[in-house]
Parts: structure tokens; C-alpha cells; sequence
């Protein structure tokens, strides 16, 4: 008896950690001990008590609906992607055809606008125009009105996102911005071109960084591309 006695002190002299500690080393521990299960009370929600084989299956079903979640939201994103990635290949045959730089602003203008869902979308080129474009009027000259953002992006080659309070979103939409809630410095630049384009939109999360930036750059590069391919 006396041995016994000793066995059931020192269980009661167990730390609660400790005896948490033991069940993570033998995790099958209750599998070879079934009948524990039927003596262990678990909280619930619920009035009562439930086995700890049913508290397990809760948690077991809300971590699957946590994973069934975020499969969901993957699946969202791999088809906008997919989606992004074909409006951005239809683009990029349309501008095969542009013949002046008017042309390659017209065809991006109508995509961003039908495709890319940006309420304002502008373009500014800090050179002057050739003769044949002076009607073009994204072509600003090298004094065109710029900010330290604008200058930020078109130097650093990255997207940069925007609000419309911030000084960069004024200079590109002449102040039109009122309602927009998000936005994007897009740089559109290359050998002799600088430039920047900027996408406005309605939805506070369209434009964040959050979404990611690589389409965004391969759109400037782009249209990059397609406007030096038409001024030289």
C-alpha cells in the first residue's frame, strides 16, 4: 500500500505543464489507453461536459474549414492572376500594331479602363513630343511638373502605391481624384524614356501591397517598350 500511496503522490505533485509535456512526447498515449478517455471531462461551449474524442473533432473540422478557407482564396488569386496575365498578353498583340505613340496611349488607356478595373488611369513622358505626336499631350518635356514620389519611382524602376491625398496623385489627374480610395505609380521607362503611369481606383484594396506587384511591371515595361519602338 505504502507503494501505491507513493505512486499517487507523486502524480499529484505534477505540474500541469508537465503532464502537457509527457502527452506531446507520447502523443499516442490515450490511443493505448482508451478507457482514460471515458474519465476525462473537457470544456465546452455547450452545458456539460463532451469527450475529448468530440472536442477533438471541433477542432478538427475548424482547422479543415481554416484550410478550406485559404484553398479558396488561393483558387480566387491563381484565376485573377490567370485572368491578368490574358489581358495582358491581348495588349500586348494590340500594340504590336500601334504605329504612333497616340496609338500605344489609346489601346493601353481602353485596357486599363475595360480589363484592369482603374477609374483613372494617366500618363505622363518627361520629354518633349516629336513633330508627328504634338498632339499628344502625356508628352510633359523634360520641365514637365513632377513630385519627389514621381521622381522616386521613375528612378528606382518599381511601382509605388499612392492615395488621393498624396501630391502625386494631384499632378497626374490635374486634381480630378476625389472618391478615388487607392493607387499605383506605375514606372514607364527605358534607354531615352521616362515616364510614369498611374492607375486610380474606387477600391481601397484594388491598388494595395497587398496584391503584389509584378503584373503592374511587367505592364510599364510593356508599355515602355511599345513607345520607344514607335519614337525611335
Amino acid at each position: 500500500m505504502d507503494g501505491e500511496r507513493d505512486v499517487i503522490d507523486a502524480a499529484e505533485d505534477l505540474e500541469p505543464q508537465q503532464v502537457v509535456d509527457y502527452l506531446k512526447r507520447h502523443p499516442g498515449f490515450l490511443r493505448h489507453h482508451p478507457d482514460l478517455l471515458l474519465e476525462l471531462d473537457v470544456p465546452h461551449q455547450t452545458s456539460g461536459a463532451t469527450s475529448l474524442i468530440e472536442e477533438q473533432v471541433k477542432v478538427l473540422r475548424q482547422r479543415n474549414a481554416s484550410t478550406g478557407r485559404q484553398l479558396e482564396e488561393l483558387l480566387r488569386n491563381a484565376r485573377e492572376n490567370e485572368a491578368i496575365s490574358q489581358r495582358l498578353h491581348g495588349l500586348a498583340l494590340n500594340l504590336l500594331s500601334a504605329a504612333t505613340a497616340t496609338d500605344v496611349l489609346g489601346l493601353a488607356y481602353a485596357a486599363l479602363q475595360d480589363g484592369f478595373r482603374a477609374e483613372r488611369c494617366a500618363v505622363r513622358i518627361y520629354q518633349s513630343a516629336p513633330d508627328s505626336e504634338s498632339g499628344c499631350g502625356e508628352f510633359v518635356g523634360r520641365a514637365g511638373a513632377t513630385c519627389e514620389a514621381i521622381e522616386a519611382c521613375m528612378n528606382s524602376g518599381r511601382p509605388a502605391y499612392l492615395d488621393e491625398h498624396s501630391q502625386a496623385a494631384a499632378l497626374m489627374f490635374d486634381g480630378r481624384v476625389e472618391g478615388m480610395r487607392s493607387g499605383v505609380l506605375v514606372p514607364v521607362t527605358g534607354a531615352t524614356l521616362r515616364g510614369v503611369l498611374s492607375l486610380m481606383s474606387a477600391d481601397a484594396a484594388r491598388f494595395s501591397p497587398n496584391a503584389g506587384t509584378l503584373f503592374l511591371s511587367q505592364l510599364g515595361d510593356l508599355l515602355a517598350h511599345s513607345l520607344l519602338r514607335v519614337l525611335r
